[in-house]
């Protein structure tokens, strides 16, 4: 199954929806100054960089780390959001869409600020921002890579809305 957000809700709604940790964690962040912009094309290599950093935190396969993230960019429609601590890149979400979906396909973030809360308030900006462009229904947050695990409790604290996902 995939976590999804209704947005045909109202922010309102959506925001109510969120677990109370969730929520903390997004004033949290807000409260130190965090912002979030859409960094496009020229932060790519900045993402890389994170998106690296964030692997080698999580022990993933080598494989991934050769990913071209400025092919994806320019051959799917795309958007990259960067959360910035003064003029610091911190975190980043690369977002895919289509037709009434906005995916949310990867995150990384700076070790530094893991627990500055700046990974929930990236993801609510990312469904403010799709909310925003009033054309999506749905954002699909995915699933974790195995029932329980500590990405699936994450993106259950924004909805507990799920779907069946296919390929």
């Amino acid at each position: 199954n995939i976590f999804y957000i209704d947005l045909r809700e109202s922010e309102e709604q959506i925001w109510q929806g969120l677990d109370k940790g969730c929520k903390s964690a997004i004033k949290k962040a807000e409260k130190n100054g965090i912002i979030v912009k859409d960094i496009g094309e020229k932060g790519i290599s900045k993402f890389k960089d994170l998106n690296i950093e964030t692997m080698r935190r999580d022990n993933a396969k080598e494989s991934y780390y050769d990913f071209d993230f400025s092919k994806i960019y320019w051959a799917l429609p795309s958007a990259l959001l960067g959360a910035y601590s003064g003029n610091k890149l911190v975190a980043g979400v690369f977002l895919l869409y289509q037709g009434d979906y906005c995916h949310y396909f990867l995150a990384a973030s700076d070790d530094e600020f893991r627990t500055s809360g700046v990974g929930n308030f990236l993801l609510w900006e990312a469904i403010r921002w799709a909310k925003g462009l009033n054309s999506f229904k749905l954002f699909n947050l995915g699933g974790g890579l195995k029932t329980g695990d500590g990405l699936e409790s994450f993106k259950r604290s924004f909805s507990h809305k799920t779907k069946p996902f296919y390929t």
